[in-house]
């Protein structure tokens, strides 16, 4: 439980919308709401990685950005680079696709 509290202190508590989706929501209703603090906690990073942190870490998987997308960031294009993108291994949107096919199942 505290490491919830710890992860909403930084990106925020999910509003009543997410918490009616789980299956299980009536179990843990966090007893206080959290502002997102990322920018804040991190405003020290480039402005480039911030908005590329925020997508990546949000809580709600329909707001959450996937590996493809988070690779064609500015981020990851303007100098300088953040690694050399030609050593990196190539990501299929296929993969992506059957992956979040496989979690929307579940």
């Amino acid at each position: 439980v505290e490491q919830l509290h710890r992860i909403f202190r930084l990106c925020g508590t999910p509003s009543q919308e997410y918490w009616k989706k789980l299956k299980l929501s009536t179990t843990f209703i966090p007893p206080k709401s959290y502002r997102p603090s990322l920018v804040e906690t991190f405003k020290d990073l480039p402005p480039s990685s911030l908005g590329l942190l925020c997508t990546l870490l949000a809580l709600d998987p329909a707001f959450r950005g996937s590996s493809s997308k988070a690779l064609k960031n500015q981020f990851f294009l303007t100098s300088p680079l953040a690694c050399d993108l030609s050593g990196l291994p190539t990501i299929y949107k296929e993969d992506d696709e059957n992956i979040q096919a496989k979690e929307q199942i579940k």
